[in-house]
């Protein structure tokens, strides 16, 4: 008798501590995954794909921004402002459309949204990617599987456990303050805001160990060579309708009472013009894909399609940091186009305008820019 009370001592001590251990992450929860922040109100870790887990669960929302980077520094108050409704802003810094879909679902799932505004990039458009390989999906995708008791295992490593031990405050454990209209956004950020309104001329005033230097000079010398690193394997174009098959447009169908608004960034000229005189395989593929997505809104009606590549301001390399971010006022002009119906692409002009933006990418002297960027690097030395 003794033996069976000692094995029920020892079976209700374990069971005890499971329900602290449990308990106590519970509370804690830094990623904000089971409830509403109770004491780290305005603070983020920096990672949206975990990141959107939380807000998604808890935030009060009836329209998202989900980009990439390029969407980052769009004011969610400025998209309820002039678009109507009240957004959320949880973009997701290098992702493809694949990752995208994965958040997108589970935000679908949860609540009824009235608007998505979601950026076709190129990396998604003509290499098709499922996945970055510096953030693997199953570190992070079950967050958004429905299931809230293995969203626990986020937290089972040495960082979190750590943090636990004492309920950190620290900045690596709880994040830092962030603004919740845009809480991924880098416009502020010094080594970005110096590139800003001064050309290319103040792309490299920043270190000579920063990354956007090594960046340039292999442009330069992929220019030399008539050659560009690609981000990617460019696939056909069957393997990219079954892609954005997959994706953006499976969640248009599953919800057409949901409007999406799908926005080409208004990459620099600078980012055309290489792909269409020096990647006219890749160019005609991301032009084929476009007339796709077009062809499927007709069918769906709750696609809206938005491109500026024909307007002036992506010729000046003032209002971008590098050749494909641009400034924060440019995230503001996109917000307003689109409640004027600005650059909407629809059935009867996708032609012209492909047609426009092809001519405008051919005819840019990217061997004036390379001379440039030659005289950059010598001042450099």
């Amino acid at each position: 008798m003794q033996a069976k009370r000692s094995v029920k001592i020892f079976i209700s001590l374990i069971i005890l501590i499971i329900i602290i251990f449990f308990g106590a992450l519970y509370i804690y929860d830094p990623l904000k995954l089971f409830h509403k922040p109770w004491v780290h109100k305005d603070l983020s870790l920096w990672d949206m794909r975990q990141n959107a887990a939380g807000i998604i669960n808890n935030q009060n929302y009836d329209s998202i921004i989900l980009g990439s980077s390029v969407l980052e520094n769009t004011s969610s108050a400025e998209a309820s402002k002039f678009l109507g409704g009240n957004f959320i802003n949880i973009s997701i810094s290098g992702s493809d459309f694949w990752e995208r879909s994965i958040v997108l679902n589970y935000a679908l799932q949860k609540k009824n949204i009235k608007k998505v505004i979601f950026s076709l990039d190129n990396y998604g458009i003509v290499y098709a990617r499922k996945g970055d390989i510096h953030h693997k999906q199953n570190n992070w995708d079950f967050l958004y599987d429905n299931n809230p008791i293995n969203d626990f295992k986020i937290y089972m490593n040495d960082k979190y456990l750590k943090c636990l031990l004492t309920f950190s405050n620290k900045h690596e454990c709880v994040g830092i303050k962030r603004d919740p209209d845009r809480p991924n956004a880098w416009y502020k950020l010094k080594m970005h805001e110096i590139r800003y309104n001064g050309g290319m001329g103040n792309w490299f005033k920043i270190k000579k160990n920063m990354p956007m230097h090594r960046i340039f000079l292999n442009t330069l010398k992929t220019f030399k060579q008539r050659r560009l690193m690609k981000r990617g394997k460019s696939k056909n174009i069957v393997q990219l309708k079954n892609y954005l098959n997959e994706t953006i447009l499976r969640s248009a169908k599953n919800y057409p009472n949901t409007e999406f608004i799908f926005v080409l960034p208004p990459y620099s000229r600078v980012e055309y013009a290489i792909k269409a005189q020096y990647y006219r395989d890749d160019f005609e593929l991301y032009k084929s894909s476009l007339k796709y997505l077009m062809d499927k809104s007709i069918q769906y009606h709750n696609i809206k399609i938005f491109g500026w590549g024909n307007e002036n301001f992506v010729d000046n390399l003032s209002n971008y940091r590098d050749f494909w971010h641009f400034s924060f006022q440019i995230n503001s002009l996109i917000i307003k186009y689109i409640q004027s119906d600005k650059g909407l692409l629809t059935v009867s002009n996708i032609d012209d305008y492909l047609n426009i933006f092809t001519q405008k990418a051919l005819d840019y002297n990217l061997s004036e820019l390379n001379d440039k960027i030659e005289q950059y690097a010598i001042d450099l030395k």
